[in-house]
């Protein structure tokens, strides 16, 4: 966040019979600005200090008034009350130097670039479409800020976000999968025109979203294998919070309709079942029935 600090003086106004204060002069470094033109939250501040004269009036150390205006008002947190005097003419004049930390602006308030229709990256999220590098390119060497909004890999269920603000770059990925499980990461580097650091920062980003997915995912998929074939899938519901619903119809995702064997399978019904029983007891990750191998797909331990 950017500070701006301001000095600001406040007198009594000797025409109000409470002896309401009155702003006398505002400054910025070496000049005098007009008090509307404050950040609206400074403004807030300041009118407060006017609207309560007990404030103003206390004569106590700079530390205290500003415990005082946090009582009045309770969320002046970006803002600060780094020094100040009273004059001695009866301690009517009050000098303040306020310290203002202006906060970011939002993402979705940032100067969108235009990437064309369709999607932005290739293989992966850092493997741009050449019209979309050449944008972004343009626009790190801008100096503005700016975000990408979020683009999408043409062979991955995961899209990405770029954006600058001042001297940080954002990188934030989604992803998905054939579940509807969704997951999100967001890492921070510091502003950089280097596109192999940026492609490192959004892997790291996808890898995080990745993991964010699997934390949430809400099934444990278990492949059968015979000759190192792949012939059916065994989906087992997996509780990730109190609330989850026990007994769910199906997994969730267009893809499976039921939970544990998928139809159309060529296992022996005995040998189905005794599968299912080890799967259920849940104390093995792999393990083998005859001339199948079983093995837990995801999420696993550690994943």
């Amino acid at each position: 966040m950017k500070k701006q600090i301001y000095k600001v003086v406040l007198l009594h106004d000797p025409q109000h019979p409470k002896e309401w204060p009155i702003v006398a002069g505002v400054s910025r470094g070496k000049y005098f600005i007009d008090p509307h033109g404050l950040p609206e939250r400074v403004f807030s501040m300041l009118s407060m200090i006017k609207e309560n004269s007990e404030v103003y009036r206390i004569k106590a150390s700079i530390k205290f008034l500003t415990q005082r205006i946090k009582e009045k008002d309770g969320d002046f947190g970006e803002i600060m009350i780094a020094g100040g005097r009273r004059a001695t003419n009866k301690g009517k004049r009050l000098t303040l130097e306020v310290h203002y930390l202006k906060p970011p602006p939002l993402i979705d308030d940032l100067p969108k670039l235009e990437l064309g229709g369709g999607d932005g990256a290739h293989r992966g999220l850092a493997d741009w479409y050449p019209h979309v590098e050449k944008v972004i390119a343009d626009a790190l060497k801008s100096g503005n800020n700016f975000t990408t909004g979020w683009y999408a890999s043409k062979h991955e269920i995961a899209s990405a976000r770029l954006s600058r603000i001042d001297k940080e770059l954002i990188i934030e990925t989604s992803v998905s999968d054939d579940f509807d499980t969704n997951g999100y990461d967001k890492v921070i580097i510091p502003f950089t025109q280097d596109q192999d650091k940026i492609s490192d920062a959004i892997y790291l980003a996808w890898g995080g979203a990745d993991k964010d997915r699997l934390e949430h995912h809400p099934v444990t998929m278990w492949a059968i294998r015979k000759d190192n074939s792949w012939i059916e899938t065994y989906l087992q519901q997996r509780i990730i919070n109190f609330w989850d619903d026990f007994e769910s119809d199906g997994p969730p995702g267009d893809y499976y309709h039921q939970w544990g064997f998928q139809e159309g399978s060529e296992i022996p019904a005995d040998t189905r079942k005794q599968i299912e029983e080890l799967i259920l007891e849940g104390d093995q990750d792999s393990f083998t029935v005859g001339e199948y191998h079983i093995e837990k797909v995801h999420p696993k331990e550690g994943d």
